[in-house]
């Protein structure tokens, strides 16, 4: 296991900026839980200064190791579920927040950073101005502040090969103008080189970890319990893992589901459960906040996380620690963590049955179940936010 001991190409007084959209305590989705436990180990290593959009009513942690910064904007959503994700509305919207956000970055003045990590395209404006205010001094190199621009998640991933419109566009800008791209798998590298065309040697895979705990905590009796966990959003495929749950618990009659997630598919979810006469073994619950999660873990057995497009999936890592055996599509970065967790296609004719036998083998079989949890956490041993927090201080020694 990696140790807190100081990298020893970096210095302790060394400042380095992050950008984030989404932070703690507002939460929207894994970029939020991943950005703060990534900063808080890079904390052991240098100083590091938080910048996000001002959340109303939310107050930062007092006792965290890092300097938040909090940007005042005005009708501020946090891109959420407003809009369809790719429509023209969305599009103005996500363009009118930024344009807020970067100009209230611009007007803190930020300055003697050795870096600015930007996390998604969506900070890149605010990144760049930054930088632009920063400019060396008669040629002085040495005060020249690189972007490293951290990629959680493409428009490719969100909307679809298809896509070509303003984000995607920007994003690609992004990409191009910063000085190093960071991706959370390799799968989104080979989608950042094959779509956008970034040469592979800008590309620096760090893998997404998870906050690890001492002891698995107790797992209370409960039947055999199937669990989804997402944005209720086409990049999950919410409506087949809907499908794939009712059809498993008719093959396994003692065993129930839990839906959690909100987005514009959970109505309809909600309708496909009762009209299927299954809304008293599947509870469809929305949204649940992140530090209940490890609730519903507990009480759960099998994940699937049959998205079409994930980049990584931080919810597999979370379910694995507590103690279920986790499902995941072939379009999962968190496969590259969670190597004995099996993974399934999504678009071959026997998919469907593929999933559903696959979920029904692990609710009935508990010798199946607990060897697959076992190697799980062996797996994720093997990783740490500590090793993160190293291996993205090193992208800077160019």
């Amino acid at each position: 296991m990696p140790d807190s001991t100081n990298h020893p190409h970096q210095k302790k007084n060394e400042k380095y900026l992050h950008l984030f959209w989404e932070y703690p305590p507002y939460i929207q989705g894994g970029l939020g839980v991943a950005g703060k436990a990534l900063c808080n180990a890079l904390s052991d290593y240098c100083n590091i200064d938080i910048v996000c959009p001002e959340t109303p009513g939310a107050v930062a942690e007092q006792s965290y190791p890092c300097a938040i910064y909090q940007v005042k904007m005005s009708s501020f959503d946090h891109l959420s579920s407003t809009y369809t994700s790719g429509s023209h509305e969305y599009e103005q919207h996500t363009k009118n927040q930024i344009n807020s956000f970067s100009k209230g970055v611009k007007a803190a003045h930020f300055t003697g950073y050795r870096a600015i990590h930007a996390h998604d395209w969506i900070t890149a404006d605010a990144a760049k101005s930054i930088q632009q205010a920063n400019q060396p001094d008669q040629g002085n190199q040495q005060s020249y502040i690189p972007i490293i621009l951290h990629i959680h998640s493409t428009q490719v991933d969100r909307v679809g090969e298809q896509t070509n419109g303003a984000i995607f566009i920007k994003e690609k800008q992004a990409m191009e103008d910063a000085d190093k791209v960071i991706t959370v798998s390799e799968l989104t590298k080979q989608t950042i080189i094959k779509y956008y065309n970034i040469p592979s040697d800008k590309i620096t895979v760090i893998p997404n970890s998870i906050t690890k705990i001492k002891k698995i905590a107790h797992r209370f009796s409960h039947p055999p319990t199937i669990i989804f966990v997402a944005r209720m959003e086409q990049q999950k495929s919410p409506l087949f893992a809907v499908e794939v749950i009712c059809a498993a618990l008719k093959k396994a009659p003692l065993a129930r589901a839990i839906i959690v997630g909100k987005g514009s598919a959970l109505n309809v979810i909600r309708d496909i459960v009762k009209f299927k006469k299954m809304d008293s073994r599947i509870e469809v619950l929305g949204h649940i906040p992140h530090e209940k999660m490890h609730l519903v873990y507990q009480n759960s057995d099998v994940l699937i996380l049959p998205s079409t497009a994930e980049p990584y999936g931080l919810v597999a890592l979370e379910a694995a620690q507590s103690g279920a055996a986790v499902i995941l599509s072939d379009r999962c970065g968190a496969s590259e963590t969670l190597r004995s967790a099996p993974r399934l296609p999504m678009n071959t004719t026997d998919s469907f049955d593929s999933w559903v036998n696959t979920v029904v083998s692990l609710l009935s079989d508990e010798k199946l179940r607990e060897n697959q949890v076992a190697t799980q956490l062996d797996d994720l041993n093997k990783y740490s936010w500590n090793k993160a927090a190293r291996n993205l201080l090193s992208t800077l020694e160019i």
